[in-house]
């Protein structure tokens, strides 16, 4: 199927005539013709009956020819969408938590381009509490960040979606499977981190200090691709968003430990600030944004309280 052939089944059915069709898109009457039972062929069902000398449609055309309006309509809408958006120009700043730079913002970054290609995209990778500040600044356009709570009363925030958070080790690694489930454990490998100051790095070690669990330090290598590698190789551990090694785990590269902390979870927000004027690119972003990372099925209620970190810390019982 094509949209020509669409195009076509939707003049030949408001005009009555193949050659009226033929006419209006500039071929000849057999290429109408051939477009017809090329999209009855892949639809499987017949849409017009010829009858004499002219062509009647069926049941199923009249039923069809709903569902085709609205699809034209939609993919002129989206032409139009282009057309304007081709047209902007400048540059967008935008603050980024470490850790979501691989989450599908190779492929949104590559629509943005395609709608808006004059117009350059500025990252910058900071933690959720410096994010926040240069919104509230004003020195950044747009932050996708996770939810800390606290917002000044500049911020709007987007919940996005909610993550998961894991801890992760190489599939052969010697440490036992319950290693961070019970109080007074002694951890023979150092936590790997990106950044120590992040808010899952602070959650995890609030949590460590809770159990009374040792590990042999902590090594920050300021980017999760780093941490990846140290993990690949086999040396440490980490906690992290469980999407940043997806694949690895998949492959049984890598595996998840069960902790203590259960099934924790982070919210990831898009952030502007509402006291400066937006931009139709900053606009277009922010949609985009929206649609390519949050989920549509996503319970959003009490969102800012259950993915809050510090209500997911685990007390510790039978302390003595």
């Amino acid at each position: 199927m094509n949209l020509q052939a669409l195009k076509i089944f939707y003049t030949v059915m408001t005009t009555g005539s193949y050659s009226a069709a033929a006419q209006k898109h500039n071929c000849s009457q057999p290429t109408v013709t051939f477009q017809i039972h090329q999209l009855e062929e892949y639809l499987g069902i017949q849409l017009f009956e010829k009858i004499g000398r002219h062509n009647y449609p069926t049941d199923q055309a009249r039923t069809l020819l709903p569902k085709v309006i609205g699809l034209l309509d939609n993919l002129a809408q989206i032409d139009k969408f282009k057309e304007v958006r081709r047209d902007l120009k400048g540059e967008i700043y935008i603050g980024i938590c470490d850790g979501v730079f691989s989450y599908r913002l190779p492929h949104l970054f590559k629509r943005f381009n395609f709608l808006a290609p004059n117009v350059n995209i500025i990252t910058h990778c900071d933690t959720a509490a410096s994010l926040i500040s240069q919104i509230n600044k004003g020195e950044l356009d747009l932050a996708l960040t996770f939810n800390r709570g606290n917002y000044p009363a500049s911020a709007s925030t987007y919940p996005l979606k909610v993550m998961k958070l894991s801890l992760i080790v190489n599939s052969q690694t010697k440490i036992g499977k319950n290693a961070f489930m019970f109080p007074n454990q002694r951890i023979d490998h150092p936590f790997i981190v990106s950044n120590l100051n992040s808010g899952p790095a602070k959650f995890f070690l609030k949590f460590l200090k809770e159990f009374c669990i040792e590990t042999k330090g902590m090594i920050q290598l300021n980017n999760v691709e780093s941490v990846k590698h140290f993990i690949l190789s086999d040396f440490g551990f980490t906690y992290t968003l469980e999407h940043n090694f997806d694949s690895e785990i998949k492959s049984g590269a890598l595996k998840v430990l069960p902790t203590a902390l259960g099934q924790a979870s982070i919210g990831l927000i898009l952030m502007k600030n509402r006291n400066k004027v937006e931009s139709p690119s900053v606009s277009l972003l922010s949609q985009l944004i929206i649609e390519e990372l949050s989920n549509p099925k996503e319970e959003f209620k009490d969102f800012y309280t259950k993915t809050l970190l510090k209500y997911q810390l685990p007390l510790r019982k039978n302390r003595s």
